[in-house]
C-alpha cells in the first residue's frame, strides 16, 4: 500500500461485470495513487492482489486485477519466423522453438491479443517478409483496429511488396546500424550493399506515405560512429537505439566481441541524441537492461516469450490471457522505455 493512503473498499459487492470494473478500480485507487502515472497505478494494483483476494473477492478480483495489467500494456511484437535472409551476428531471435503459425493459428492469436487490449502489433523476425502469411496478418490486425508495423532489413521489400503491404501496414521499420557499408558487411547484415538497399527502401516507404522507423543496433564496431548524416538524409519518423542484447542460446558466443559497454553505448548517445526527427522528436535509446521484462514478445507459433535473466522462457498466449501478464511484462519498465507514444 501506498505510504499515507488507505484502501477504499467498494460500497456492495459488484453484480454485473461492468459494475464490478468500475467498483474494483475505484476500491483500488488510493487518493495519492489516483496522481501516479498510469504505471504506477498499475502495478501498486497488482501489489494488492492479496488484499482483494482476502477480502473475499476471489475469483472475480482476480479476474479484473489481470484486465489492470493488460491495459497498461498495448503493443507486442510477433517474431513471425525465426528464418532469415541475413545472418547478423548480434541477431537474438534466431533460435526459436515451435512451428510458424499458419493463417488459423494466427487468426487465434490476433483475437486473442485484442482481447488482451493490444492496440499495436509489431511483426518482426527473422525477416517477417519471408513469412506466407504476413500479408493475411497485417489485414486481420488492422481489421480489429490495431495500428500495424513491420520490421524488415528491407533487402525484400520491392516496391510490388511496398504496394501490397500499403494498405494494411502503418509504419514500417528498416534496421540500419551504420552508414558505412564495410561496418554492416562485418556484422553480417548484408552482403555488402545494405546501406544502398536501405536507402533505396526508405526512399519508396516514404514516397508511398507509410510512416518510416529506423532501427539500430549498437555494437563494438559502431559504437563511436555519426549517424546523423544518414537519419538526417533518411528523414524517418521515429529512430530507435539498442545497445546490442545478449541472450543465452542465441547471439551469447559474440559477447566479447559484439557487445558494447555501457560506457560505449553512452558514447554513441552522446554523438547522435541531438538529431531531430521528422516528427520533430529525438531519437529513443535504449540500453539492453531497458529491454528485459518490458516487451510483450510472441514466438512463431505465438507463444510468449519472457526474457528476464538475458534467456528465454516460453509460456503459452492462452495461459497468459486467463494469468495475466504479471511475471511476463512489468508495466512501469514498459512505460519506463517510451512504449507508448503517438502510433
Amino acid at each position: 500500500m501506498v505510504d499515507g493512503a488507505e484502501l477504499v473498499q467498494p460500497s456492495r459487492r459488484p453484480d454485473s461485470d461492468s459494475t464490478a470494473r468500475e467498483g474494483f478500480y475505484t476500491g483500488l485507487t488510493t487518493t495519492n495513487e489516483a496522481n501516479c502515472s498510469p504505471s504506477e497505478q498499475s502495478d501498486a494494483i497488482l501489489q494488492k492482489r492479496d488484499v482483494v483476494e482476502g477480502q473475499g473477492f476471489g475469483r472475480l478480483g482476480r479476474r479484473v486485477l489481470r484486465m489492470s495489467s493488460f491495459s497498461s500494456v498495448e503493443s507486442a511484437n510477433w517474431h513471425l519466423t525465426d528464418r532469415c535472409n541475413y545472418s547478423c551476428t548480434f541477431c537474438f531471435m534466431k533460435n526459436l522453438p515451435g512451428i510458424e503459425a499458419d493463417l488459423s493459428r494466427g487468426k487465434e492469436v490476433i483475437a486473442t491479443l485484442g482481447k488482451m487490449g493490444i492496440t499495436k502489433l509489431n511483426f518482426v523476425g527473422g525477416e517477417p517478409l519471408l513469412h506466407p502469411n504476413l500479408k493475411d496478418f497485417a489485414a486481420l490486425a488492422r481489421d480489429g483496429g490495431m495500428t500495424v508495423s513491420i520490421v524488415t532489413n528491407a533487402s525484400l521489400l520491392s516496391r510490388d511488396k511496398l504496394l501490397d503491404l500499403k494498405p494494411s501496414v502503418d509504419w514500417i521499420g528498416v534496421s540500419i546500424d551504420s552508414s558505412r557499408e564495410e561496418i554492416e558487411a562485418a556484422l553480417n547484415r548484408g552482403h555488402g550493399r545494405h546501406v544502398w538497399n536501405a536507402r533505396r527502401a526508405c526512399n519508396s516507404i516514404k514516397q508511398e506515405g507509410v510512416k518510416l522507423k529506423i532501427n539500430t543496433v549498437v555494437t563494438k564496431l559502431n559504437f563511436d560512429e555519426d549517424m546523423r548524416p544518414l537519419i538526417a538524409e533518411l528523414r524517418p519518423l521515429r529512430w530507435k537505439v539498442f545497445q546490442m542484447l545478449v541472450i543465452a542460446g542465441q547471439n551469447e558466443e559474440h559477447l566479447s566481441r559484439l557487445a558494447p559497454s555501457k560506457e560505449e553505448f553512452e558514447a554513441f548517445k552522446q554523438i547522435n541524441r541531438e538529431v531531430t526527427l521528422e516528427s520533430g522528436q529525438l531519437p529513443t535509446f535504449e540500453a539492453s537492461d531497458d529491454m528485459v521484462d518490458s516487451y510483450l514478445i510472441l514466438a512463431p507459433d505465438g507463444s510468449v516469450i519472457k526474457n528476464s535473466h538475458h534467456r528465454y522462457e516460453f509460456v503459452p498466449l492462452e495461459t497468459v490471457l486467463s494469468s495475466g501478464l504479471s511475471g511476463i511484462v512489468s508495466p512501469s519498465a514498459y512505460h519506463a522505455r517510451g512504449a507508448k507514444y503517438e502510433w
